[in-house]
């Protein structure tokens, strides 16, 4: 079981978040009422175990049938396998629409806004509560739907959004929402978490250890928290050499060497495996490869020109991607015109 879920806060009271955001959602809780929230912040800033907290001490031991939890970088495929519901409801509209093929991502994303507020609450509290991670990364048209729906259905359903940040966000949606800040984490806040999980788990952490992973992860909790698993699976005895030898075993520069490797080497079966490893070994998102792989081609020694190319072939990449597109497809599409590009430039 992943650490980061093992020693997830249950309650409001048990966040290490700023206390007047605490304050806040508790006199929400207190009227058992709330409005439309919006949670700003980095990565690993608490956002997520907040929400789920504040749902807790809202609805009590039988919370889970009052919420569903969506994140809009979820691939079609993980619907099938996993929110089967959804998955087959939108297959059902697409048939009667006329549309045969199977739904993509948005697609779902749209199924699940327009009938969520359907599913009414039998509880005390008249509604329940739709969360969206990465809501930064919804298009227009869904964020439209969203905005519909938070003016018909307020006595049904709640929403709590999940961004980075608020430019992707249209203004009908922000006007309808609370918002809440999550800066990132302090320091010993941080620490305090990691000594409590090390002495949970019996491990023997140095400063130096401590040190190297805050400065690796930027103070995102989960990734140190992550971080301080991988190592504690090679030793109950963690310093600082330990946890920079993880972090080169999965640094994205060096499998992103590789990648670049197959590719001159003229190796694309080693390209497609590496690429696979990327998604499915060590759980990167398809934007956020081809984000690393646009800073890395952006800052490597080839010409201008090119550079421009190639930066206009990753926005029509990424644009099919927050469209609904395959990502492991698009991804692989990249690297094989990189790949034809670098066959044309030896010849």
């Amino acid at each position: 079981m992943l650490w980061s879920e093992k020693y997830r806060p249950l309650t409001l009271d048990n966040l290490i978040i700023d206390p007047e955001n605490i304050h806040k959602l508790k006199s929400f809780v207190k009227q058992k009422n709330i409005p439309h929230l919006m949670f700003i912040g980095l990565p690993g800033s608490g956002k997520m175990s907040t929400a789920l907290c504040f749902i807790r001490d809202l609805y009590g031991n039988t919370y889970k049938s009052y919420y569903d939890e969506i994140d809009t970088q979820d691939s079609a495929n993980f619907y099938e396998n996993y929110k089967t519901m959804w998955f087959q409801l939108a297959k059902y509209e697409n048939k009667r629409r006329g549309k045969s093929r199977s739904p993509n991502r948005m697609q779902i994303l749209l199924t699940i806004i327009r009938n969520f507020p359907k599913f009414r609450s039998f509880g005390k509290i008249g509604f329940r509560i739709l969360i969206i991670n990465n809501s930064h990364l919804l298009s227009i048209n869904t964020q439209q739907a969203l905005r519909r729906m938070m003016e018909k259905s307020t006595k049904t359903f709640r929403l709590i959004l999940l961004s980075k940040n608020l430019s992707n966000i249209i203004d009908p949606v922000q006007s309808r929402c609370i918002k809440v800040n999550f800066p990132n984490l302090e320091d010993k806040r941080v620490l305090q978490v990691l000594r409590y999980i090390g002495e949970k788990e019996k491990l023997k952490i140095s400063n130096d250890a401590f040190k190297a992973i805050l400065f690796y992860t930027d103070n995102d909790l989960t990734k140190c928290i992550n971080l301080l698993q991988s190592c504690s699976s090679f030793s109950s005895s963690i310093d600082g050499n330990l946890v920079y030898d993880i972090i080169e075993m999965v640094s994205p520069n060096k499998l992103l060497n590789q990648l670049f490797d197959g590719i001159i080497n003229q190796d694309f079966n080693e390209v497609r495996r590496r690429t696979r490893d990327l998604f499915l070994k060590f759980g990167y998102m398809g934007r956020e490869i081809l984000t690393l792989l646009y800073e890395k081609l952006l800052y490597s020694p080839i010409p201008e020109a090119l550079k421009i190319q190639i930066s206009q072939k990753i926005g029509d990449i990424d644009f099919r991607i927050v469209e609904g597109a395959n990502e492991e497809i698009q991804i692989s599409y990249f690297l094989a015109y990189l790949y034809s590009l670098h066959n044309q430039l030896e010849s």
